[in-house]
């Protein structure tokens, strides 16, 4: 066997995984203007959102939806179910909710019900200090995106400044792209029509260990790995699809999913140890400007150069025409070089609040 980490990546796509997943998204809410949607500021260990509207219709005076899905819904100290909870037995006056998620951060808020109206509270619910991988935030995005944590039960629409964090998925519409900077200073330029799941993201700088794993379900992506782990132990970082895996220490290169039967890659810097999935056995090596393509039950093809034709269509629908880390780092505005060598509490409100000048 040419290479014993690509079949522990194998055996790792086949067992269960143990590591604790979660999302969050912080910062402060904008005040509506609208006379029949407030959006209402939560002080808290942190920022919470809240949306609550107001509908002049018959029927369950009160409606409330939480995301991840799945909570505890209490209203006046009484439980109601677990969201999305419908709430008809409401009296008009002041009401009392109460939501509760094991390793989200418990959300108590008021209002007043009135007869008439009925009430639709959205709660984005943030994961408890602790009980989540932090790996990075959105830096850029362009058209429309959707985002679903591991335990969500329905993605909700992507935003500039969102944190992801372990098992997070992102997914790009047809006129939507992303692009994500990781705490440890890699990007990934995310093509419109793409789904991402960050399933695994953990470094540890004094046992020189990074242990990266990105699936691309559907779609395309960039990835540009920082050089600076190129030392460190162990499959580095890898990048999954339906038919391939690619394990890299620090290079640049694209992923094309095109199909759930074909994957194409391109590398564009350094190297690329490729195998199929079904096929752990067999390896190719892909050095600068080399493609190979991979599909079910083959190995992969043997590598050729990119041509200019061929190198123009893998880069089609990204946001970056960049070949190498320096090059997109060169592209991150003065925010996002102070921001990434940030480590601290108040780093996801100094994204939101740079980015919504």
């Amino acid at each position: 066997m040419k290479n014993s980490w690509l079949v522990t990546c194998i055996l790792m796509v086949l067992m269960p995984s143990t590591l604790v997943y979660g999302q969050g998204l912080g910062g402060e809410t904008a005040k509506s203007t609208s006379s029949h949607q407030v959006t209402v500021k939560i002080k808290s260990a942190s920022q919470s959102n809240i949306n609550v509207e107001d509908t002049i219709a018959p029927g369950s005076p009160l409606v409330v939806e939480t995301l991840p899905a799945g909570a505890q819904v209490m209203v006046n100290d009484i439980k109601k179910g677990i969201s999305p909870v419908v709430v008809s037995d409401l009296a008009p006056g002041p009401v009392t909710i109460r939501i509760l998620l094991d390793n989200y951060q418990p959300i108590k808020h008021t209002i007043t019900a009135e007869a008439g109206k009925q009430k639709k509270i959205s709660v984005l619910l943030e994961r408890e200090a602790g009980s989540g991988q932090k790996v990075g935030n959105v830096i850029k995005l362009t058209g429309q995106a959707l985002f679903k944590p591991i335990n969500a039960t329905q993605p909700a629409s992507l935003r500039l400044g969102l944190t992801l964090y372990e098992g997070d998925e992102v997914t790009t519409e047809s006129d939507g792209k992303i692009r994500i900077l990781f705490d440890d200073e890699s990007v990934v330029c995310v093509a419109e029509n793409t789904r991402l799941i960050v399933s695994e993201y953990r470094t540890d700088m004094k046992r020189k260990l990074r242990s990266g794993w990105l699936t691309v379900q559907i779609g395309k992506a960039s990835f540009f790995i920082n050089e600076l782990f190129k030392g460190f132990k162990g499959p580095s970082f890898r990048v999954q699809t339906a038919t391939a895996i690619m394990g890299v220490r620090g290079t640049a290169f694209i992923v094309w999913s095109k199909t759930g039967s074909t994957t194409s890659v391109v590398c564009l810097e350094n190297k690329i140890e490729m195998i199929n999935i079904d096929r752990p056995d067999e390896t190719v090596v892909l050095g600068p400007n080399m493609v190979s393509d991979v599909m079910v039950s083959r190995p992969p093809s043997v590598p050729t150069v990119a041509d200019p034709v061929r190198l123009k269509e893998f880069q089609a629908g990204l946001d970056s025409q960049a070949t190498s880390l320096k090059d997109i780092l060169s592209e991150l505005s003065p925010a996002d070089g102070r921001l990434q060598k940030e480590d601290s509490p108040s780093k996801e409100k100094e994204w939101l609040r740079l980015f919504h000048r």
